[in-house]
């Protein structure tokens, strides 16, 4: 095999593969019908135009992923500097998958909340469970998961 045709071939290879999209909800869809606790506000710098307050209450995600395996698990939001940070409790499918510490931005930025976490294809449950509550919360996202170092 020449050169040239082991290189197209390797290129076409690379230029096909691509990663599975990444699975965002919303945490205005998050909210239990009987938690008066939480509060839908709107921001234009927010995906959607909305966001979540979570003062005392909890947020309940059903994100349906389209294959068993590892994600990596982030959530954008927002935490006034006045508040200082706060960490929230993570569930995954009614198990307990630790602690998120929550850094103060008063603008949305995004956070790894789980740097590897296993779900089923379908549907799963994943909790924001409040600790110290009083955090905004924009969106969750699983991507499929990449080893990466500690601090990325």
């Amino acid at each position: 095999m020449n050169t040239y045709k082991f290189l197209t071939a390797t290129a076409l290879a690379f230029s096909t593969y691509s990663m599975a999209a990444a699975i965002r909800v919303e945490a205005e869809d998050a909210v239990p019908a009987d938690d008066h606790k939480i509060e839908t506000l709107t921001d234009a710098k927010a995906s959607g135009g909305k966001y979540v307050e979570m003062g005392e209450g909890d947020l309940a995600f059903t994100v349906n992923m389209p294959s068993d395996g590892y994600y990596t698990l982030y959530v954008s939001y927002k935490l006034p500097t006045d508040r200082g940070s706060k960490t929230q409790n993570l569930t995954l499918n009614g198990s307990s998958a630790g602690q998120v510490t929550f850094g103060v931005s008063d603008d949305f930025k995004v956070l790894k909340a789980a740097g590897k976490i296993k779900l089923k294809k379908g549907e799963n449950a994943i909790a924001i469970v409040h600790s110290w509550g009083w955090v905004a919360v924009d969106y969750i996202e699983a991507s499929e998961y990449e080893a990466t170092p500690w601090n990325s």
